[in-house]
């Protein structure tokens, strides 16, 4: 089964969602990055040790939430207290363990068929995608829009930093941008902002 088109998911491309699971006090979440090679496989990489993680490996089955802004995966990370589940999807034969997902979320998607594999300080997970459901248009979140506004920002009060932190701040959020946004409009601003700043120095 293919990723929903609706999500607009961009091969190569790291969105950031609110993974729910279930653990033994009951429902869970935590903001995670995810990905797709090819429009039919999703990925991301879990830190060992995270409840996220210890979850999907005791029970298989893992949502994802796309949320309408960062705020949701603040309080996702910070005051999981304050976070409001819908009621869990129901189970059937073909999804025998139920998944809890956030009443808050632009839409739900359910990955199962989970699949591990230890890459050293993180295991990485692949997945199809299952049951789906939007609540209307979807806003995906990306870290290269806002990093590259951050570099604008940055790169006009380099001479207030010491000399060369400027430049090791904006390679770094290059280096970022071209991993989660890979070849997008973002990554060549970002390229183009360099080579500003080089001739000008």
């Amino acid at each position: 089964m293919p990723i929903p088109p609706e999500l607009g998911l961009r091969p190569g491309w790291i969105y950031e969602v609110a993974a729910t699971t279930l653990g033994p006090g009951g429902p869970h979440a935590a903001p995670i990055g995810v990905s797709t090679p090819d429009g039919l496989l999703l990925r991301a990489a879990l830190y060992k040790g995270s409840a996220t993680l210890a979850n999907i490996l005791e029970n298989g089955v893992l949502g994802l939430n796309f949320p309408p802004g960062a705020a949701l995966l603040q309080t996702a990370l910070h005051h999981r207290d304050r976070l409001r589940y819908a009621a869990l999807e129901p189970e059937t034969a073909a999804a025998p363990r139920a998944v809890p997902f956030l009443s808050e979320a632009d839409a739900w998607l359910e990955l199962r068929d989970l699949r591990t594999e230890d890459t050293g300080p993180t295991v990485r997970l692949e997945a199809s995608p299952g049951r789906f459901r939007a609540f209307g248009p979807v806003r995906l979140i990306n870290r290269a829009e806002g990093l590259l506004l951050e570099s604008l920002v940055l790169s006009t009060r380099l001479h207030l930093l010491p000399p060369g932190r400027g430049r090791e701040m904006l390679t770094e959020n290059a280096r970022v941008i071209n991993k989660v946004a890979p070849g997008s409009d973002q990554a060549a601003a970002m390229g183009d902002l360099l080579a500003v700043l080089g001739q000008s120095s």
